[in-house]
Order: structure tokens, then sequence, then C-alpha cells
């Protein structure tokens, strides 16, 4: 386990910190939030979870929450690539100026677009911070919609004493706008689910494995419903941002962002 100050948590979502609740308790990370949570209706979610970090003994990190979801959707659909690399660049110089030997963050799921970008532009940033500082930088993946249990090669499991998973899910069941989803996940998969949390190290980064994604039925049925205008879609968003990105990687050790 990395020393408290040598592990960074970036995840896209307020609340998603609450699937390594137990690792942010032991390895006391810098935690960068890409949005506010506010989604669709423009509620945002940080202050419930800056008492989360509060209570892990996290601390907010680079960046924490200062896009909406809108806008970050916004910048995908309209192709606004030079925004995710400067994006990646900015996490980078981070990675090359601290302490950091270890990098968590949403794995690519096809559940939600969001994550999948988070992923991206963690993959492009760790890859710039190893090549230009000659230093090894871990790259672990946690699943955030899907089985929390999940386990690969080279994982890293932390295992939660029972007070620890009293307070993870008294954490989450209190989280505001949680509600039906931790409804859902507790019938699902159950208590003891979360009782072992999963690190799965990446080792090839900026590749997405899915071609179809949920979030695309999921897009489609919130524009037939009006709340959204545009589908998001692996071909036509997510595709094109990953060429951007690995095209960005290819280039010469470039601009550094200050």
């Amino acid at each position: 386990m990395a020393r408290p100050g040598q592990s960074l948590l970036v995840i896209c979502h307020p609340s998603q910190e609450l699937r390594v609740f137990g690792w942010m308790s032991e390895a006391q990370p810098d935690v960068c939030l890409l949005t506010d949570g506010s989604g669709s209706k423009g509620r945002p979610r940080l202050e419930f979870c800056r008492l989360v970090l509060k209570e892990a003994k996290a601390r907010p990190g680079l960046f924490f929450g200062q896009f909406t979801d809108i806008e970050l959707y916004r910048r995908l659909v309209t192709h606004d690539h030079g925004f995710f690399i400067t994006l990646a660049e900015t996490l980078a110089c981070h990675l090359e100026k601290s302490r950091v030997v270890r990098v968590v963050a949403d794995n690519a799921e096809g559940f939600n677009p969001g994550q999948d970008v988070c992923r991206l532009v963690v993959d492009t940033a760790v890859q710039l911070a190893t090549r230009r500082s000659g230093r090894q930088i871990e790259n672990f993946g946690v699943t955030i919609s899907g089985d929390p249990g999940l386990e690969s090669a080279n994982s890293l499991r932390v295992c939660l004493s029972a007070e620890n998973l009293e307070r993870k899910l008294s954490l989450a069941l209190a989280y505001s706008g949680l509600e039906e989803e931790m409804a859902w996940i507790l019938a699902k998969f159950g208590r003891e689910a979360f009782a072992v949390e999963i690190l799965n190290q990446v080792k090839q980064g900026l590749a997405i494995t899915h071609r179809d994604p949920v979030y695309e039925a999921y897009g489609t049925s919130r524009v037939g419903a009006g709340t959204y205008g545009t589908v998001i879609r692996y071909a036509d968003h997510m595709a094109p941002l990953l060429w951007a990105l690995r095209v960005h990687l290819q280039g010469p050790t470039m601009r550094r962002v200050a």
C-alpha cells in the first residue's frame, strides 16, 4: 500500500468515491473530480462528497467538480478534443511534480460516457507523466457500475473491517440522490459484496473494448423523453476522442501545462 500522499483518485462523478472508501481510508489520497454531479437536473453533489473524503482522511485534489455534467457531455458531443487533451496534460504535469506513485480511476465500462472519458484522460496523463519523468506510475481501475467484487490478474484487494463496512454503507445510504441506485445495488449484489474492494491494474491503457455501450440505449430513451438533446454514441463521439488522445501521445514530449 502506498503511503499517504502517494496516491491519487480520479473519478468522474461525486459518490463514486464510495466504491473505494476502504482503500481511501488507508491510502488517504488526493481526489480529483471531473464534474459536480449536477446531471440534467442541475443539482450539484459536491458537499456530501467532501464529507465522505473527510471521513476517509482524503482531500480534494487538483480539480474538484468545476465542470457540470452537461458541459462535459457537450464538449464530447461537439468534438472539443482540445479540452480533454488539456485536461490530460494538466493531470500529467501534476503527476510529474508530485510524489504520486499510484493512480486509481474509473474503469471504462460502457455504462456512463463520463466514466469512460475519465479513464481515457487518466490513461493519457499517466503515459505522458511516465514518459517525461522516467519513473513508473501505477495505474489502477475500479468498477463503478458493475459487480464490486469483479477481479482480474494483478488486482489489489482491500478487505474492510466490519466497522469500515458499516461506515461505508451508512454514508452511501445517506448520500442524497443515491437512494434508488443503492437499493438496486444492494438487492443485486448484497451488503457483503462491498466488504472487499478490488482495484484492477491497467497494463495497457487508452483502449475501450466495448462497441455497444449501455449509455447509447439509455441516451436514446432520454432523447425520446425530451430530457437529452443528443445521444452520445461510441462511434460518433467516444472513438474520435480516443483517436485524438492516441495521436497526442504519439507526438513529441509536447507542451507542458503550468
